[in-house]
């Protein structure tokens, strides 16, 4: 898996992820997240990561009435995050053509054989997920969704850091979680 992370983090284009930074980082634009029977866990993450660091990010489940949903509330200019490793599946793939059609930006997370919705992507990174078990890592694609959220923050750090204080307050006034001794 360390083969993975080194090979995935250096041979991506320093061009394509800013520019995929940019555009998840711009607070004119929603962010949607999506992902497969695998990649889901990636999407997933990468929500609840941008949540706390700008407004107006939501996450597509795999169901059909909740992705066609978002497909209703999909405004040209958007962006759809999308993860899609091998075995693609359709409904990202769906997903990803009739974002585009409708005028969402699609950034692509795959990996090095490229999903099909490659072809409808404004920006692809690629992540090595090939291992000797029986199904594909998704580690590299996690390492990917942190290193977007670090240069997603440092774009935006004003709306981050009030919104990460913010969310603390939450926390707080709620004991979401136990203070440790």
């Amino acid at each position: 898996m360390v083969g993975n992370l080194s090979a995935t983090l250096g041979q991506i284009d320093h061009a394509d992820f800013d520019a995929a930074a940019a555009l998840i980082a711009d607070p004119a634009r929603h962010v949607w997240c999506i992902g497969g029977r695998l990649t889901h866990v990636a999407a997933d993450y990468a929500a609840t990561l941008l949540v706390g660091a700008r407004p107006d990010v939501s996450l597509i489940s795999g169901t059909v009435l909740n992705w066609q949903a978002a497909l209703l509330d999909m405004a040209p200019g958007d962006v759809l995050l999308a993860f899609d490793i091998r075995r693609y599946e359709a409904t990202v793939v769906q997903v990803c053509e009739m974002a585009a059609e409708q005028g969402a930006e699609v950034v692509l997370i795959t990996d090095r054989w490229r999903s099909p919705a490659a072809d409808k992507a404004r920006q692809v990174m690629a992540a090595h997920v090939q291992t000797p078990l029986a199904s594909d890592s998704i580690v590299s694609l996690l390492v990917l969704v942190e290193t977007l959220l670090a240069s997603v923050q440092a774009r935006i750090w004003d709306i981050s850091e009030a919104r990460m204080k913010r969310m603390e307050d939450l926390y707080a006034r709620a004991r979401f979680f136990h203070r440790s001794r």
